[in-house]
Formats: C-alpha cells, structure tokens, sequence
C-alpha cells in the first residue's frame, strides 16, 4: 500500500456562486493507493495520534498552493488532431470550412491503431494541462465507423486514467452526407449511437 500526505493546500470551495479566487482554510490531503482517504486540517498531527507509523507515509508539502478538480475539455475532436501532418491536410488558410475539406479529403485512409496513437499523444497534452474529462466528437460521415471505434477502444483503454465521452457526429452533414450504400449522415448517427 502507498501513501502519501499532502499538506498545506489550498483547496478550491468549489460552491455554487463562488469565484475561483475562494478556497477553504488551509487542508491536508491523504491518500493511500491512489484514492482520496481524507481532507482536513492537521491530518498528520491527527494520523500520528492514531499511531499510524509515519515513515511509511510520503509528505509532500504544498506550501499553501491551489488544489483544485481536474479540468474538462467539453469540445474536442480526438479523431483528427495531428491530421495535418498528413501530405494534402495542411489547412492554408486557416478558415474553418478548408479544415473541414482538408479532413473529408484525407481520412479515408486513417486506420484506427494511427487515430488511437494521435489521440493519445493529444490526450497526454491535455492532462499535462489538468483535464482530466474530455467530450470528443467522433466523425461517423465514414460508412466504417473507423474514428469512432478508434476511440470507443481507446475509451475503455484509458479509463483509469481520463473520462472520454464520445459524441456521434456528422462532420459532412446530417443529411447532406450520402455514402457509398446510400446511408445519409443521420443514419451513420444513429448507427454510432447503438
């Protein structure tokens, strides 16, 4: 089992209606096996008086910096991050609308191990960051799915360590998208969906 203490922390209230600025008095946090055991003042003082041997405890001191919950990244596309790298995906203007051609243009070859790899070096920068949630949209204008189940797989993959929420998103239009069979970009929803 490790443990390690943390103390003098300032903790982020977290209450509805504060501002970022309000934290409570000056905490200390235990937490043994990486899950939180408890928040209070003096919790060394406290563990001590328990006869709780200390040696076995690593302390790291605060010193009174902020603690607060881990961000969330509620929009981001993971299936495309680093695609510019790609030969014919590099956006010259920068507009919006070219990305989104540059994208349709270049991910019909993607496979899902290189989506995944992509992804994961995306997610790293995010959590050096401090998000620790992210809702990514996956684009299913693709009658294989490929950018969904890349992350789906990476989902469960990484659930120990960051929440993904995957959304089904047409990025060539709910209804302006026909595929190769006929499927419209609402069905290809509806099939990421299930």
């Amino acid at each position: 089992m490790s443990t390690q203490l943390f103390i003098n922390a300032h903790i982020a209230t977290g209450m509805p209606g504060s501002t970022a600025a309000e934290t409570a008095a000056i905490q200390d946090i235990l937490v043994e096996d990486g899950k939180f055991i408890s928040i209070a003042p003096n919790l060394k003082a406290t563990l001590e008086a328990q006869g709780k041997d200390m040696a076995s405890v690593e302390v790291v001191d605060l010193g009174g910096k902020l603690v607060c919950p881990p961000f969330c990244d509620t929009h981001l596309h993971l299936d495309y991050v680093f695609t510019a790298r790609k030969p014919g995906a590099v956006n010259e203007s920068g507009t919006l609308f070219e990305g989104i051609q540059r994208w349709s243009e270049t991910k019909a070859d993607l496979a899902v191990d290189e989506i995944k790899e992509r992804a994961k070096i995306g997610i790293a920068k995010e959590m050096r960051h401090g998000v620790q949630f992210i809702r990514s949209h996956a684009d299913v204008t693709d009658p294989n799915l490929t950018s969904l189940k890349a992350l789906l797989e990476l989902k469960e993959e990484l659930k120990d360590t960051v929440t993904l929420q995957i959304v089904s998103f047409p990025q060539e239009g709910m209804y302006s998208y026909e595929g190769p069979h006929g499927e419209s970009g609402a069905d290809l929803v509806e099939e990421g969906l299930k």
